[in-house]
């Protein structure tokens, strides 16, 4: 016995998102199909360039570039090459439409003072349309677009999102006890693709709010990510 993966290879747009299919191929060359929840895994040999949900195989092209997509069940496992390709433009897009977008200045009880921020941003697809998130970046006032906030706001490969309907992200930093940001202005910067294949980037501004701790997977039937960053001290 074996497993097969279909498409073995493929070439996918940037922004693509789709669910390769796997079988235990038997001795007879017979296929059975794996399709229960959990009975395979999945992995990418570059989840920045090809997103892959460890349990569903659902797959998002992230950058271009070329991955292995891996699959395991019972004890066999496969490979598929998937070759992602540049976007077909570079230009704005009315596709993706930004709901809302606003930073939570919080602090937990329960750990040592400090203020913590949980920028938050809602989004949904145009009418018709269809809008694939790459990454996101935010800035704070006094920090900017840091490297460690960039890897902390970007969308997490292993949850990529499909802006079908509402999206609502949650991404955390924490900073010292008397470096408290309420009151000041936020910037979001949103990179995604259209359903035309172009490659666009939205940038949206926000205030931050004193609030309390987001509720996680509170995502009002759409998808909710989280990316965590640490304590930060600003210069």
């Amino acid at each position: 016995m074996r497993l097969l993966i279909l498409p073995e290879s493929a070439k996918v747009a940037l922004g693509t998102s789709f669910v390769p299919s796997v079988y235990e191929v038997m001795s007879d060359s017979s296929r059975v199909p794996l399709t229960a929840m959990g009975s395979v895994t999945w992995q990418t040999t570059n989840p920045g360039i090809l997103g892959v949900h460890v349990y569903t195989g659902y797959a998002v092209a992230l950058a271009p570039g070329k991955v292995l997509v891996r699959a395991d069940a019972n004890g066999l496992f496969a490979f598929a090459t998937i070759s992602v390709l540049n976007p077909k433009a570079i230009g704005p897009s009315d596709a993706l439409i930004v709901d809302s977008f606003s930073v939570i200045d919080f602090q937990y009880a329960s750990t040592t003072p400090a203020w913590a921020y949980a920028p938050q941003i809602r989004a949904h697809a145009a009418l018709g349309r269809r809008a694939t998130v790459l990454n996101i970046q935010f800035s704070l006032p006094k920090l900017g677009y840091t490297s460690e906030w960039k890897r902390c706001g970007a969308l997490l490969p292993q949850s990529p999102v499909e802006l079908n309907g509402v999206v609502i992200g949650e991404w955390f930093l924490a900073f010292a006890a008397d470096q408290e940001l309420t009151g000041g202005e936020a910037t979001a910067t949103i990179s995604f693709v259209d359903d035309a294949g172009t490659l666009s980037t939205r940038t949206v501004r926000g205030s931050i709010v004193r609030g309390s701790p987001p509720e996680y997977g509170q995502d009002d039937g759409g998808a909710c990510f989280h990316g965590y960053g640490g304590y930060l001290t600003l210069p």
